[in-house]
């Protein structure tokens, strides 16, 4: 059979994204094929003539709750030119089931899990585990995600979509795909809770060293970002260790990863720098103590990240950062305090966004009366990378009138004490001072 996933992408550049990686390896790991069909903007051209070419048998849908309207319009109109099943999958409609599976168009949502259940329906079952269906809603199986790594990714289904001059320098890979962590701005523990999610599942050294292997090889890249959403949780010491003694030998190639203030001493500084890591990712989220640590669970305090920041500079590492402005309880006070910490430790890259309270996230009730949701253009990462729309889209051939007029959707929090106009106003003048 033929199945046809659409990804949603908020700028004019193709990355992985790793639900479909895995479902597309699992399908043609069982003689199916693929096909990756990436939605930048709303063009009914072509996404017919993708579904003319390849003429799918099932068509699936990744989206998180950003993508909600341009989910609307694509299911609506695929429905209008083909009769095969349409299946939502993505953090979307595991977190809001019931208005995932209104949508008109939409034949079934994934809740969890969706290898199993995705081969099941291939295979004319008729229940598909963790599958819910529009035409039988109260029959349907929902199995705790396993505990097992999944290690398995086709990354070719994304690069067949690329253009024939993009290289692929910066190779995009996960040993694992959750955080064991709960804080309350992340929706990775209401997911863990609704999927039965009780570990975190990672590859085991060797299976991630020979799979980065075939990639570098096949993609010829010269760095590595390791994507998980924390490279080193409070048990993984060991792991880590292990692993990067390995990946020198093996790949030894400079890497990216992501990790928490209170996990770098000065040990895991020297193994950083000694395996290769140029570039370190963290979450300062709020400059509040206060904020940060009582309100949304983060548990790193402002020592963890002063020493944090001061272990990495002494070994020649760079520092990336994360921070949110506009967060619940804000106040002019705690945004400044924010943007002065971020400069105080000298990181290298600074990323300031403004909070957004999607669904799962933790939020008390009185806070919920303050959320407002912003139109903003889909490609509108612009802003925070500090690039232009038309720079990415070298090499697509895509509309760019088009593109500019796909639009979004977003809450934010405007509360009496900080306006969203005051955290507008305070991100963009940010921005214009550091880059």
């Amino acid at each position: 059979m033929r199945i046809l996933f659409f990804s949603f992408y908020n700028k004019f550049d193709i990355d992985i994204h790793p639900g479909v990686a895995v479902l597309s390896a699992a399908l043609k790991k069982h003689g199916h094929k693929t096909k990756l069909q990436p939605y930048f903007y709303y063009d009914e051209e072509i996404f017919k003539k993708t579904l003319s070419e390849f003429q799918p048998n099932v068509i699936g849908i990744s989206a998180t709750h950003m993508a909600v309207s341009q989910v609307k319009k694509l299911a609506k109109f695929l429905k209008q030119i083909t009769n095969v099943p349409i299946l939502l999958g993505g953090v979307f409609p595991i977190l809001s089931s019931k208005e995932a599976l209104s949508i008109e168009g939409i034949d079934a949502i994934c809740i969890g899990e969706g290898v199993d259940g995705l081969l099941q329906f291939i295979n004319g079952e008729k229940t598909a585990t963790n599958y819910i269906f529009k035409d039988n809603p109260n029959e349907y199986k929902i199995e705790n995600w396993s505990k097992e790594p999944i290690s398995d990714m086709d990354y070719d289904i994304f690069i067949e979509a690329m253009p024939p001059s993009k290289k692929i320098n910066k190779l995009d890979y996960w040993t694992s795909f959750t955080c064991e962590y709960g804080c309350s701005f992340c929706c990775n523990k209401e997911i863990r809770r609704i999927t039965g999610l009780s570990s975190k599942p990672r590859q085991d050294v060797n299976t991630a060293i020979e799979n980065l292997q075939q990639l570098i090889k096949k993609t010829s890249a010269s760095k590595i970002h390791f994507r998980d959403p924390l490279f080193m949780g409070p048990s993984e010491r060991c792991y880590v260790k292990e692993f990067l003694k390995e990946y020198s030998k093996k790949i030894a190639l400079p890497y990216i990863c992501n990790l928490r203030a209170n996990s770098i001493d000065d040990e895991i500084a020297q193994l950083l720098k000694k395996t290769g890591c140029y570039k370190v990712k963290m979450g300062l989220e709020t400059g509040s103590e206060v904020i940060r640590n009582k309100l949304l669970h983060k548990a790193d305090t402002d020592e963890d990240f002063i020493n944090a920041s001061k272990r990495l500079r002494e070994v020649d590492i760079k520092l990336s950062l994360n921070a949110m402005i506009g967060l619940a309880y804000e106040t002019l006070e705690s945004a400044n305090r924010t943007m002065n910490f971020i400069q105080e430790l000298k990181a290298t890259k600074v990323f300031l966004h403004i909070f957004q309270p999607w669904p799962g996230l933790e939020l008390d009730n009185e806070i919920r009366q303050y959320i407002k949701y912003i139109k903003s253009p889909a490609l509108n990462d612009i802003l925070v990378a500090g690039k232009k729309v038309k720079e990415f889209m070298s090499g697509y051939n895509y509309d760019f009138e088009k593109a500019n007029k796909e639009y979004i959707y977003y809450p934010v929090l405007d509360q009496p004490q900080f306006p969203f106009d005051l955290a507008a106003r305070l991100q963009r003048e940010f921005h214009e001072r550091i880059y």
